[in-house]
């Protein structure tokens, strides 16, 4: 089994400003996400649980980027991140973030 990490890159849309949704639709484990609040957006972005809102998420403006890595405590895989399980939500409907993640091939 090869370790070499592959990057897997998507987008997710807030279409409903205040309804946050999930970085990916689909279980997608990862080593790291790196975020950028696309450019475009008319508003900032916030990211973090799927109760995340204007008042309680990591605040990102357009063109902003963060980046969340593992705990590297073990090699089995358990301390891997799940983009269904980060979300986004935004003050504008429409505003968008890019995501480029590491994950086992």
């Amino acid at each position: 089994m090869s370790n070499v990490l592959k990057p897997l890159s998507n987008t997710a849309t807030v279409t409903s400003a205040g309804t946050a949704v999930p970085f990916s639709s689909t279980s997608k484990v990862v080593r790291s996400i790196n975020i950028q609040a696309d450019v475009n957006n008319v508003g900032n972005v916030f990211i973090g649980s799927s109760d995340v809102d204007s008042t309680n998420g990591i605040e990102l403006a357009p063109g902003n980027t963060m980046s969340i890595e593992a705990p590297m405590m073990g090699m089995s895989g358990a301390d891997d991140l799940d983009l269904n399980n980060w979300y986004v939500d935004a003050a504008n409907s429409n505003d968008s973030i890019r995501i480029v993640s590491m994950i086992r091939p």
